[in-house]
Protein backbone atom coordinates (compact mmCIF):
# COMPACT_ATOMS: atom_id res chain seq x y z
CA UNK A 1 0.00 0.00 0.00
CA UNK A 2 1.43 3.38 -0.92
CA UNK A 3 1.88 6.23 1.55
CA UNK A 4 0.00 8.83 -0.47
CA UNK A 5 -3.40 10.23 0.49
CA UNK A 6 -5.18 8.55 -2.43
CA UNK A 7 -4.94 5.21 -0.62
CA UNK A 8 -8.08 6.18 1.31
CA UNK A 9 -10.11 5.94 -1.88
CA UNK A 10 -9.16 2.27 -2.33
CA UNK A 11 -10.55 1.22 1.03
CA UNK A 12 -13.90 -0.59 1.06
CA UNK A 13 -16.89 1.66 1.76
CA UNK A 14 -17.65 -0.09 5.05
CA UNK A 15 -14.19 0.78 6.39
CA UNK A 16 -14.51 4.39 5.19
CA UNK A 17 -17.86 4.71 7.01
CA UNK A 18 -16.38 3.24 10.16
CA UNK A 19 -13.44 5.67 10.09
CA UNK A 20 -15.73 8.64 9.46
CA UNK A 21 -18.07 7.60 12.28
CA UNK A 22 -15.48 8.83 14.79
CA UNK A 23 -15.61 12.39 13.41
CA UNK A 24 -18.15 15.14 14.13
CA UNK A 25 -20.60 15.64 11.25
CA UNK A 26 -19.24 19.10 10.48
CA UNK A 27 -15.73 17.67 10.06
CA UNK A 28 -17.01 14.99 7.70
CA UNK A 29 -18.56 17.68 5.50
CA UNK A 30 -15.33 19.73 5.49
CA UNK A 31 -12.81 16.94 5.04
CA UNK A 32 -14.57 14.79 2.49
CA UNK A 33 -16.30 17.66 0.67
CA UNK A 34 -18.95 15.35 -0.70
CA UNK A 35 -22.61 16.01 0.03
CA UNK A 36 -23.57 12.34 -0.41
CA UNK A 37 -21.00 11.15 2.14
CA UNK A 38 -22.31 13.74 4.61
CA UNK A 39 -25.91 12.61 4.00
CA UNK A 40 -24.87 8.98 4.43
CA UNK A 41 -23.23 9.82 7.78
CA UNK A 42 -26.40 11.51 9.07
CA UNK A 43 -29.02 9.28 7.43
CA UNK A 44 -30.23 7.87 10.77
CA UNK A 45 -30.82 11.29 12.30
CA UNK A 46 -34.48 12.29 12.01
CA UNK A 47 -34.10 15.84 10.74
CA UNK A 48 -35.97 17.15 7.66
CA UNK A 49 -33.81 17.14 4.52
CA UNK A 50 -33.98 20.94 4.14
CA UNK A 51 -32.04 21.28 7.41
CA UNK A 52 -29.52 18.63 6.39
CA UNK A 53 -28.94 20.39 3.07
CA UNK A 54 -28.67 23.76 4.76
CA UNK A 55 -26.26 22.46 7.39
CA UNK A 56 -23.97 21.04 4.71
CA UNK A 57 -24.10 24.34 2.83
CA UNK A 58 -23.29 26.46 5.91
CA UNK A 59 -20.43 24.19 6.97
CA UNK A 60 -18.91 24.74 3.52
CA UNK A 61 -19.42 28.55 3.52
CA UNK A 62 -22.52 28.49 1.35
CA UNK A 63 -25.99 29.92 1.94
CA UNK A 64 -28.27 27.76 4.10
CA UNK A 65 -30.98 27.95 1.41
CA UNK A 66 -28.95 27.75 -1.81
CA UNK A 67 -25.44 26.69 -2.86
CA UNK A 68 -24.24 30.30 -3.30
CA UNK A 69 -20.92 31.16 -1.61
CA UNK A 70 -21.82 33.18 1.49
CA UNK A 71 -19.11 35.83 1.14
CA UNK A 72 -18.59 38.57 3.69
CA UNK A 73 -22.04 40.15 3.45
CA UNK A 74 -24.83 37.86 4.64
CA UNK A 75 -27.74 37.57 7.05
CA UNK A 76 -28.34 35.39 10.08
CA UNK A 77 -31.75 33.70 10.27
CA UNK A 78 -32.86 33.92 13.92
CA UNK A 79 -35.75 31.49 13.50
CA UNK A 80 -36.88 29.18 16.30
CA UNK A 81 -36.85 26.24 13.94
CA UNK A 82 -33.06 26.23 14.19
CA UNK A 83 -33.57 23.82 17.09
CA UNK A 84 -34.05 21.17 14.38
CA UNK A 85 -30.28 21.48 13.76
CA UNK A 86 -29.35 20.41 17.31
CA UNK A 87 -29.24 16.64 16.57
CA UNK A 88 -26.78 17.32 13.72
CA UNK A 89 -24.27 18.92 16.14
CA UNK A 90 -23.00 21.22 13.40
CA UNK A 91 -21.37 23.83 15.61
CA UNK A 92 -23.30 26.94 14.63
CA UNK A 93 -26.29 28.43 16.37
CA UNK A 94 -28.22 30.09 13.58
CA UNK A 95 -28.18 29.57 9.81
CA UNK A 96 -26.35 32.04 7.56
CA UNK A 97 -28.20 33.03 4.40
CA UNK A 98 -27.04 34.99 1.36
CA UNK A 99 -28.49 38.38 0.52
CA UNK A 100 -29.93 36.91 -2.69
CA UNK A 101 -32.21 34.59 -0.72
CA UNK A 102 -33.42 37.37 1.58
CA UNK A 103 -32.22 40.89 0.89
CA UNK A 104 -29.19 42.95 1.76
CA UNK A 105 -29.40 44.31 5.29
CA UNK A 106 -26.86 46.74 6.72
CA UNK A 107 -24.60 45.51 9.49
CA UNK A 108 -26.55 45.17 12.74
CA UNK A 109 -29.87 46.00 11.10
CA UNK A 110 -32.73 43.55 11.22
CA UNK A 111 -35.84 42.66 9.23
CA UNK A 112 -38.67 40.20 9.48
CA UNK A 113 -38.77 37.51 6.83
CA UNK A 114 -40.36 34.14 6.27
CA UNK A 115 -38.15 31.19 7.08
CA UNK A 116 -37.89 28.93 4.03
CA UNK A 117 -37.58 25.84 6.21
CA UNK A 118 -40.59 26.19 8.50
CA UNK A 119 -42.58 28.95 6.78
CA UNK A 120 -42.91 31.07 9.93
CA UNK A 121 -41.87 34.67 10.53
CA UNK A 122 -38.29 35.03 11.67
CA UNK A 123 -35.82 37.81 12.32
CA UNK A 124 -32.88 38.27 9.96
CA UNK A 125 -29.85 40.25 11.11
CA UNK A 126 -27.32 41.73 8.68
CA UNK A 127 -23.68 40.67 9.05
CA UNK A 128 -20.67 42.26 7.36
CA UNK A 129 -17.22 40.78 7.89
CA UNK A 130 -14.33 43.18 7.54
CA UNK A 131 -10.94 41.99 6.29
CA UNK A 132 -7.86 43.00 8.26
Amino acid sequence: MSNNSTSYYYLPDEIKRHILSFLPYAEIARIVGNRNVFYDAIKNITVPICYKMGAYNNINDMCFYCPTHIGSNYNINMCRCRSALIPLKVGFGYPSVCTGCTRKISRGEQMRALCRCCGKQSMHIGIVCFSQ
